[in-house]
């Protein structure tokens, strides 16, 4: 009777320590699931934290390479610009020449020498313009096709700028080589009017087609998003 008791009590206590036991392993593992939880969820903070701060890193690096790019094409542009205006103004210059301003027979022969002098000025400084212009018209179309990419508009509009240029230069020249010397008649005509007029609205074209690609670097560079950009039609 006696051992029977023992061993009865035996169980009872193997059966409450398994109680117990399993009583800790639950706490355990909810413990355990706590603080599992609380780590993934600093985790996954931390995840969004080092997201949010390469994203603006991101942009940080795309603003800037923007603000160089832009630079470069404001440069290129400007150029361009300083190109045609200096070669069309010395085209003018060509014109003036023809003038009665500059007819030697209003002028003593004392100051005929001085007069010839000035005149070859003007003459010089247009053949230095006119080398310049033939010599960097197409690098510079070149150029504004790199800093426009997926633009060849661009090119296509400074291809007419520099066409309707020389077609305001053949005629200054022509008028020049036709009237040596005319009169206020025919200088009131405004020669090489028509050239002229044609130029200003071929830079006019440019203008726009320039002010359009510039929504496509902004793109280009993650500065905006596409919807952003602004839309442009023609050729």
């Amino acid at each position: 009777m006696a051992g029977e008791a023992t061993r009865a009590g035996e169980a009872v206590g193997a059966e409450a320590r398994g109680f117990w036991g399993r009583l800790e392993r639950v706490a355990e593992s909810k413990v355990t699931a706590t603080v599992l939880a609380l780590l993934g969820t600093a985790g996954l903070g931390n995840w969004v934290a080092r997201g949010v701060q390469e994203r603006s890193r991101q942009q940080e690096l795309a603003l800037v390479s923007y603000k160089e790019f832009l630079a470069k094409e404001i440069e290129v542009v400007t150029a361009a610009y300083e190109l045609t205006g200096a070669y069309l103004s010395a085209s003018e210059d060509l014109l003036s020449l023809t003038a009665p301003a500059f007819d030697p027979a209003r002028f003593p022969e004392t100051a005929r020498e001085k007069l010839e002098a000035q005149k070859q000025k003007i003459r010089d400084g247009y053949n230095t313009v006119d080398t310049e212009w033939r010599k960097k018209r197409e690098s510079l179309g070149l150029l504004m096709a790199y800093y426009h990419p997926g633009e060849s508009r661009i090119s296509g509009a400074w291809r007419r700028v520099q066409e309707a240029v020389d077609g305001f230069n053949a005629c200054a020249v022509a008028w020049m080589a036709k009237h040596p010397q005319a009169t206020a008649e025919e200088l009131a005509g405004s020669p090489c009017g028509g050239e002229k007029a044609h130029v200003r609205e071929r830079i006019d074209e440019l203008n726009r087609r320039l002010d359009e690609a510039r929504g496509y670097l902004w793109e280009q560079f993650g500065v905006v998003d596409r919807a952003a950009r602004p839309s442009g039609d023609g050729p």
